[in-house]
């Protein structure tokens, strides 16, 4: 997962599918892991705006170790709002972030 995350020059592509640190070299890699947060816009839409930061539910892998249940979107979502998604599929690692650009999918 490291390669398809970090800056790093590939050539060559070893099979490691659970490195999570970065690779060596003069690469500029930027974690969102500030930012965060998450606010109600419009509570008769359920409009939701979340930064691109905070994780959709709790991540074992994170590196800072703030990646908790009660940190994520989800939960704190149902918690304060009463509002839940019914299935994620199993993505619920992920970033709102690294979600979107990577067209994911849950169920």
């Amino acid at each position: 997962m490291a390669h398809v995350t970090y800056t790093d020059r590939v050539d060559a592509l070893p099979n490691r599918v659970e490195q999570q640190s970065p690779p060596a070299g003069e690469n500029l890699n930027v974690m969102l892991d500030r930012y965060a947060s998450w606010r109600a816009k419009d509570a008769e839409r359920k409009l939701v705006e979340a930064d691109a930061g905070i994780h959709l539910g709790a991540d074992p892998s994170d590196p800072t170790d703030g990646a908790t249940l009660e940190s994520s979107l989800l939960y704190p979502l149902w918690k304060e709002t009463g509002w839940a998604i019914s299935d994620t599929g199993g993505i619920t690692h992920q970033t709102v972030s690294g979600f979107t650009p990577t067209k994911s999918s849950g169920g």
